[in-house]
């Protein structure tokens, strides 16, 4: 039952990124995104390691029902991470241990959580669709292999197709807002709205697979 772990770190080293993002100043923001950077390309080695024990899960004969508790349990663990990170003090905690680890200095406190604004923001919107396709992306090819085996190649291809189009839609918009945000000094008002977007995202298809978990 390691393998939602993973996954769930990955998603909470995607978003934690933008929080260090988010203690640059103008004379040091490309160092943060330099260094962000790095810190975000690990979580590829979590996703990899993800993907290739849930193939491994299926390959071995596990029932769908494991599988689909497997899918489900990662979001919900991931969304139970994001909660943390609604929290001031687990926020900034977690900012100055990563921080320090990459050789920055830590600024303290990152975002503002007072008020339900950030509901109401383009930004949450936008994040917790792009939450969503990514998550739908990454699990297209597990649930083609197990409801659709014949058709599983074409069907991970379908998940690559996914995954591009969630891609341009960040880097268009999401990521666009983000760094407009950081540039006018104005990140600290916007980021928890990004942080909020993804724990929405999380919760919805997490909430979906647990249906679907229960249903077959």
């Amino acid at each position: 039952m390691m393998t939602p772990l993973l996954q769930a770190i990955a998603f909470l080293i995607e978003t934690s990124s933008w929080l260090l993002r988010a203690q640059s100043t103008p004379a040091d923001v490309g160092l943060y995104v330099g260094r962000s950077n790095i810190y975000l390309y690990s979580s590829r080695m979590f996703t990899l390691v993800f993907t290739a024990s849930l193939a491994f899960a299926i390959e071995s004969g596990q029932p769908i029902h494991a599988i689909f508790t497997i899918i489900y349990a990662t979001f919900i663990l991931s969304a139970v991470f994001h909660v943390g990170l609604m929290f001031d003090t687990f926020r900034s905690g977690a900012m100055q241990v990563i921080s320090g680890a990459l050789l920055l200095p830590p600024r303290g406190r990152v975002g503002h959580t007072a008020g339900m604004h950030i509901v109401g923001t383009r930004l949450f919107w936008l994040t917790t669709a792009t939450s969503i396709i990514f998550s739908i992306s990454l699990t297209a090819p597990i649930l083609g292999a197990i409801l659709l085996p014949e058709y599983r190649l074409s069907i991970s291809y379908v998940g690559q197709i996914i995954n591009f189009f969630g891609t341009i839609i960040i880097l268009l918009f999401v990521d666009q807002i983000l760094f407009k945000a950081i540039d006018a000094q104005q990140i600290d008002e916007v980021i928890m709205s990004y942080v909020g977007g993804r724990l929405v995202g999380f919760v919805l298809i997490g909430v979906v697979f647990l249906c679907i978990g229960l249903n077959i």
